[in-house]
């Protein structure tokens, strides 16, 4: 299935959860399609059925029928039975309906990475509790990522970048934790919802806006820091801020006061808040619109864009480039050449300048996207500091530009690069993204 394709199967499969049917008018407004009644999407449909089919799942298409009636009409049902077989109707829905879709990994939605998946996230997470009762209430986090975020990822590309890593809010005021009248609000403890929003502002850590959903485990005051254990992480597909959010305005009491204070703050809200709060994840988080995406490449560099639309395939690359050498490809040679060219033939960690043991290195491992091809992304090192660095053992400091090396290489000789200045000349991004994984790595 292609990405379309896959999105309607997605809102399929959370309609089977729910154990209720849907019409191609609600399809189409739930995928952006262009035509309101959903026409045009028939070969869509077609390729999901056979997705289904291939896979012995249960024919999803089965549950979509025209407002007002129970069963696909016959267009439908021909389309159906020519890529099945014959079936009973009903049968083929009462099994959609009783099949466990939160078990297939590539169907879950947003909030279904969330264990339990949607089910839970619109019930235990969403349920209506006396307020006082612990663990009853839900937040929305606003902090800076780089001060305050796990590990100091403002960032984060894998969920377990955040997941069972702490948080540590600022808690020294009186209004550390606020309703949205103003009034001061309860701590947050074990088993509350948080809504993890990161700054935005380059300033203020250079977050993107609502990142993530969790759940507190454990919060402990100390020094007046809040520090919480954040565990169930869900990282929504597509986080948004108020830029994003600048183009359509949004519905939200909690924004509107974030809005007006951006210190960080823990946003205590009510369930009408709350659910405000869930519209815009459904509405941004799961899907941008073109007219969203738009907007946003007006603010994002072509690395921070490509870093967000290829995150699984970054992912991907960095490990596989922990366990293996250096690949030979057809452009390697042309960015090897560009790289030596931007640092002077050098290795830029130690001054060694043999063309032999040196080798350029991606900072964004090499996934394909030409955004990544440029000399802004390369560095030249040394044999052994190149795999080092791709270890996440070696890193430069984005702040002051000084080298800093892994607890592990203390007690050894590579102790002396520790602390040395280097002329870098690498884009902010890759400059950014390479210190997150060290210190990823040194947690």
């Amino acid at each position: 299935m292609n990405a379309l394709q896959l999105e309607i199967a997605r809102f399929l499969a959370w309609k089977a959860i729910a154990k209720k049917r849907t019409t191609y008018q609600e399809l189409a407004e739930a995928i952006g399609w262009p035509h309101p009644t959903g026409r045009g999407l028939g070969k869509n449909l077609y390729a999901v059925l056979h997705y289904m089919h291939d896979k012995r799942l249960p024919p999803l298409t089965t549950i979509l029928v025209r407002k007002g009636h129970r069963y696909p009409d016959d267009d439908a049902l021909d389309y159906i039975r020519e890529a099945i077989g014959a079936v009973d109707i009903a049968d083929a829905q009462e099994n959609v309906f009783q099949y466990d879709w939160g078990s297939i990994q590539e169907l879950r939605a947003v909030a279904d990475d969330l264990p339990g998946g949607r089910a839970i996230w619109r019930s235990s997470f969403r349920k209506q509790v006396d307020a006082g009762d612990a663990g009853s209430h839900a937040f929305l986090l606003k902090f800076n990522g780089e001060l305050h975020g796990p590990g100091g990822v403002s960032r984060p590309i894998d969920p377990r970048d955040w997941d069972d890593q702490v948080l540590s809010m600022p808690w020294d005021s009186p209004r550390a934790s606020s309703w949205t009248d103003k009034s001061p609000g309860p701590q947050v403890v074990a088993g509350d919802v948080l809504y993890l929003w990161a700054n935005e502002e380059e300033a203020f850590g250079s977050g993107l806006g609502l990142t993530g959903i969790a759940k507190a485990k454990d919060a402990h005051l100390k020094d007046g820091v809040l520090e919480i254990l954040l565990a169930e992480l869900a990282l929504l597909k597509s986080p948004f801020g108020f830029r994003s959010l600048g183009a359509t305005g949004w519905n939200s009491t909690v924004l509107d006061r974030i809005n007006e204070d951006r210190s960080p703050r823990a946003w205590a809200m009510k369930p009408d808040e709350q659910a405000e709060i869930d519209e815009l994840i459904l509405s941004y988080g799961s899907r941008k619109s073109d007219a969203i995406s738009s907007l946003e490449l007006q603010h994002l560099s072509p690395l921070d864009r490509a870093l967000s639309d290829d995150r699984d395939a970054v992912l991907a690359a960095e490990e596989e480039r922990k366990t293996t050498t250096v690949k030979a490809r057809p452009e390697q040679q042309k960015f090897r050449e560009a790289a030596m060219l931007r640092h002077g033939g050098r290795c830029v960690v130690t001054g060694f300048t043999p063309p032999t043991v040196l080798e350029a290195a991606h900072v964004i491992p090499h996934t394909g996207n030409p955004a990544f091809e440029v000399p802004e992304n390369s560095l030249i090192l040394r044999r052994d500091v190149h795999s080092l660095f791709d270890a996440g053992m070696i890193a430069i400091n984005p702040k002051s530009g000084l080298i800093v090396v892994s607890s592990e290489l203390k007690a050894t000789a590579y102790r002396k690069l520790d602390g040395k200045s280097v002329m870098h000349k690498l884009a902010p991004e890759s400059l950014s993204y390479q210190f997150r994984r060290f210190k990823k790595a040194s947690l």
